[in-house]
């Protein structure tokens, strides 16, 4: 018990590399009736140590012994891709779509993998049924939006954000990413309506003296001028430097 607790509290400070040498040793010592959720343990911190390899190794191990778990299914096809094995991850995401055509998080890794191995096509079609199946994420579309901008559709990739933005509206990073790509085209106004709505948010969070709070009321400032509004531009400046 001494290790799973070790092991559990290096991952909770989020140091997954501390954690995997007692993950081990829970693993090792670990009666029968506590292995599965050791070896889940293990595998997913090895996953967010970075040590992919590792992780396949064990995702595959707690799966021989347990088939029918979906979520090991799905982060070993996860982990067989950072380790850049494409076509094994995409055969693990078709066998666990075939096992539950209903598990969304299955057809977006797929989709993720088929957009890794150049199949736009194939892969929108999975983005679209994993939002399909999970309404209510934002992560089908948010990497729908980024497959179809990377691809230059850049129309149909904003409307894809925008979902997303309105099924996870605290997410600031999102908010401010898609202003910046609006940017980009020189959308100013639709720059503006994501970080007026993004500024209030970090504000609350960090606290008006915060940098990553002034830094976004200059960059609403800059926005404010590429749309002649001056006058409503100078005082967020003024805000900024203070």
């Amino acid at each position: 018990m001494y290790f799973t607790n070790l092991c559990v509290t290096y991952n909770d400070k989020g140091d997954p590399k501390s954690a995997i040498l007692p993950c081990r040793e829970a693993k090792r010592l670990a009666p029968q009736a506590n292995m599965l959720q050791v070896r889940q343990n293990l595998a997913g911190i090895l996953y967010e140590a970075g040590d992919y390899e590792n992780a396949v190794t064990e995702y595959r191990e707690l799966l021989a012994r347990v088939p029918q778990l979906k979520d090991a299914r799905f982060s070993l096809g996860r982990s067989l891709l950072k380790t850049g094995r494409i076509d094994e991850g995409i055969k693990v995401f078709r066998e666990g779509i075939q096992s539950d055509s209903d598990y969304s998080d299955m057809h977006l890794g797929l989709a993720g993998a088929l957009y890794m191995k150049g199949d736009l096509k194939e892969s929108e079609k999975e983005y679209r049924r994993a939002a399909e199946l999970d309404p209510e994420s934002p992560f089908p579309h948010a990497n729908l939006g980024s497959m179809l901008y990377e691809s230059g559709q850049f129309a149909p990739s904003f409307v894809e954000y925008e979902k997303a933005i309105e099924l996870e509206p605290e997410n600031t990073d999102r908010m401010v990413s898609v202003a910046q790509l609006y940017m980009a085209h020189e959308q100013y106004e639709k720059a503006e309506v994501l970080y007026k709505r993004a500024i209030p948010i970090l504000t609350k969070r960090y606290g008006a003296d915060d940098p990553k709070v002034a830094n976004q009321i200059a960059e609403l400032g800059f926005i404010l001028t590429q749309e002649q509004k001056y006058d409503e531009a100078e005082p967020l400046f003024k805000q900024a430097i203070q």
